[in-house]
């Protein structure tokens, strides 16, 4: 819940002040140098008084959960924060940081993951990229299929963004129709 956001107007939220229309920042894939924002449409979860586990990289550059996606310092993969480790580096709105401390902490500050159009959000002063989808694997990025355990007998190549974006779809498509346009 410490976590903040910029929004339209030019104001600083923290995840636990946001609400459903507000405008976030969020990444753009072009080369623009204009800022971006997106309505949020719903949140993965809105738990106030939520305790979780958490990664605390560079000493609250970020805090994240493990499951949480951002985006690699090639700025082509989305990775659970949870495969990240000392030396790799995230995309911020400039260039890179390069990932220099990881520790597990616990919150009690409340659970929130707000979602965008873009399944993109910018979070802290530092605009650091990240997802609001969540890997539904421990440290996969793409999808493995059977085997169970560590065992994988098929990788699909389906990132768990895409899979979460288009899953999405029909949740963002009914926020367009009904809710931006009341």
């Amino acid at each position: 819940a410490t976590q903040t956001v910029e929004l339209s107007d030019g104001s600083i939220r923290t995840m636990s002040e946001l609400k459903i229309g507000d405008k976030v920042r969020v990444h753009s894939s072009s080369s623009s140098s204009s800022k971006q924002y997106e309505p949020i449409y719903s949140f993965g979860h809105y738990a106030p008084h939520g305790v979780g586990e958490f990664l605390n990289l560079n000493d609250g550059l970020l805090q994240v959960s493990p499951s949480h996606l951002v985006l690699s310092g090639d700025g082509h993969h989305w990775i659970p924060a949870s495969s990240l480790k000392v030396g790799d580096s995230l995309v911020h709105t400039k260039s890179t940081i390069r990932i220099d401390s990881i520790r597990t902490i616990v919150r009690h500050d409340g659970l929130y993951a707000p979602f965008t159009l873009s399944g993109t959000i910018l979070v802290n002063d530092a605009g650091i990229v990240a997802s609001t989808f969540i890997s539904l694997q421990e440290n996969q990025e793409c999808l493995h299929l059977g085997g169970g355990g560590t065992t994988t007998v098929f990788n699909t190549r389906l990132s768990f963004q895409w899979l979460s974006y288009v899953f999405e779809s029909v949740h963002r498509l009914w926020f367009r129709l009904f809710v931006l346009f009341i």
